[in-house]
């Protein structure tokens, strides 16, 4: 049945609320209800009376999404409110799922933190307030025990309330209310008969309203949908009962980001949770251990958030791949996977070529599901990001599981021998080398021809500079750590001095820049390449990167023909005056 009234006010008109009005003095239960101005005010006093017997209740009016009706409502002063007891939230949060175990049971701010089971409450609330003068809307007691046998009455969402007793019997316990005419679906059960009611002076007589405490938070339609959605299942209960997915919850509670999107009641999506034996076979492929491997964070988060599919839903057809993208924290995480669904149920997951068929799973209230696997899924940009922290660069950075996507171990072994002609194959190879810095290698063909344009030659065999020269122009293009902040460079800032001098290096967009520090030329002093690799980070803090191109300014190519001794880029006057001079020397002898 359609509601009666715009739901924000549906649930307000539970509250009836007036902070505006003057509160009338309270009197004891003893002796019959007592008189209050409106609801609000019989739900605050008689809770405060009674050891807090109404303060969940109360905390959900107060709370911010009950606020804007408020003005609305205040003025009405009739009609029977069922008000909920704390235990009944409680009940409410075992019923959809969460807190099966008893030991943590569903708070007020857990119902309001989360969407789809704060706008069930805010309509079910609803479902607790009949409106009305005496023969339609005012319950006492008396009356529902004489006459209410096979009464309905209609609540401010809109849906019929069926109300049941034994008639001329005062015994509370036969006071219930029930979803069906049929009397078989129970909605609650009275637990305190009027122990409030409301008198506003300012109305007529036949204007007054009742307040009954239940055991139950009765549920609305929505709010029956949750709890038909994965009765008893609770992500952080489920991993316990398991017992073989301790690792992936140690791995879980590294992040507050993860915890937020799996542990709590709020997941929408997916989480992927291999178990112990597939994280130990991961962790001994990356050549770690497990206090290794948590020790490291931003690795852990790495290879988690692959797992963590913040937003998922079923598909319309039974059989059926879909894509949905991991939960993406700054740089971390954000790839795609690829999920399979059969019967409506996933059955394999899929990240970037590599598949895990699921072992079982389970869904909580939300929709939310968790899905045992047995491998750790990630793509092989994590998995290269993962291996080249859990060594060091020295004598294992050209190791093709190491080498990022594109990069040859043929690449690799160029690069090493162009390090090698400058004396600087020692910083990759040497275990005893203990610098840290951020190193870009030439990648590719393309990037080691840059390098010999500029020197005048075709390949290695050729370059003739000395040592000394070509290490000058490979430190243009390493950085040491003590000149930068963090674990690694970052885009878009100010230029890094490097291991040469004269030339500082930017990040760009997939790429770097260098530029002369002390050319006067501004035009030709900065220079920069795109192509630029997925980083290879070590334990021992070295950083390094392969590039496509190597951009190469005129100063550094003078610098390394002439071993930098001149302060300037001669000009074509300069070279004209040197050779006129040689000539005039030469014609005097």
């Amino acid at each position: 049945m359609a509601p009666s009234r715009p739901l924000g006010l549906l649930v307000l008109s539970v509250a009836l609320m007036s902070s505006l009005a003057p509160l009338a003095s309270a009197a004891d239960h003893t002796g019959g209800p007592s008189l209050y101005r409106n609801f609000y005010e019989a739900i605050d006093q008689y809770s405060q009376n009674h050891d807090g017997e109404l303060s969940a209740l109360k905390e959900f009016l107060d709370a911010e999404p009950f606020a804007d009706g408020k003005k609305t409502l205040m003025a009405e002063s009739n009609g029977t409110l069922f008000a909920p007891k704390n235990d009944a939230f409680v009940n409410a949060g075992l019923a959809i799922g969460y807190g099966s175990n008893g030991e943590k049971p569903l708070s007020v701010a857990d119902m309001l933190s989360i969407d789809s089971l704060r706008e069930a409450t805010v309509e079910s609330l609803s479902l607790h307030f009949v409106d009305g003068p005496y023969d339609s809307g005012v319950m006492h007691h008396e009356w529902w025990l004489t006459e209410a046998e096979n009464t309905s009455a209609t609540t401010s969402l809109g849906e019929e309330l069926y109300l049941w007793s034994n008639g001329n019997n005062a015994d509370k316990d036969d006071l219930k209310i029930f979803y069906d005419q049929s009397y078989t679906d129970l909605a609650a059960t009275v637990v305190a008969e009027d122990i409030a009611r409301t008198d506003d002076p300012d109305f007529p007589a036949g204007h007054e309203g009742h307040v009954h405490t239940i055991d139950t938070l009765m549920m609305s339609p929505s709010m029956k949908r949750l709890a038909n959605t994965g009765v008893g299942f609770n992500f952080e209960d489920e991993i316990d009962a398991e017992q073989d997915l301790h690792t992936v919850k140690a791995v879980i509670m590294t992040s507050d980001v993860a915890k937020f999107a799996v542990l709590g009641p709020g997941l929408t999506g997916a989480v992927l949770a291999p178990t112990d034996a597939a994280f130990n076979t991961f962790i001994e492929d990356m050549n770690l251990n497990v206090t290794k491997f948590l020790a490291d964070t931003d690795r852990v988060k790495r290879v988690l958030y692959e797992h963590i599919v913040p937003t998922i839903s079923s598909p319309n057809e039974e059989t059926t791949t879909m894509e949905y993208d991991t939960l993406k924290d700054g740089s971390e995480g954000g790839v795609t996977l690829s999920v399979e669904f059969v019967g409506g149920n996933v059955t394999k997951v899929t990240n970037d070529g590599e598949s895990v068929e699921v072992i079982q799973g389970g869904c909580n209230f939300q929709g939310g599901c968790m899905y045992k696997i047995g491998k750790v899924l990630i793509s092989k940009a994590t998995k290269d990001f993962v291996m080249s922290r859990s060594s060091t660069a020295n004598g294992k950075w050209k190791e093709a599981a190491l080498l990022p996507e594109g990069v040859a171990t043929a690449d690799a072994n160029a690069a090493e021998d162009l390090l090698a002609k400058a004396g600087l194959s020692d910083l990759l190879n040497d275990e005893t080398n203990t610098e840290k810095f951020t190193m870009f290698l030439p990648g590719k063909e393309k990037a080691r021809q840059d390098i010999f344009d500029q020197l005048g030659v075709d390949t290695l065999s050729e370059v003739s500079v000395g040592k000394d020269e070509l290490k000058k122009l490979l430190d243009s293009y390493r950085v040491p750590a003590s000149n930068y902040d963090g674990d690694k460079l970052t885009e878009g800032g100010s230029p890094y001095q490097t291991a040469n001098p004269k030339v500082k290096l930017s990040m760009t967009d997939n790429g770097i820049a260098v530029e002369d520090v002390e050319t006067g030329r501004k035009l030709l002093a900065k220079v920069s390449a795109t192509g630029r690799s997925s980083p290879m980070e070590f334990e021992n803090g070295k950083v390094v990167y392969f590039m496509d191109n190597l951009p190469v300014t005129k100063k550094m190519a003078f610098d390394a023909l002439t071993g930098g001794a001149s302060q300037f880029t001669p000009s074509i006057f300069t070279i004209a005056f040197m050779v006129i001079a040689a000539m005039v020397a030469q014609l005097s002898l």
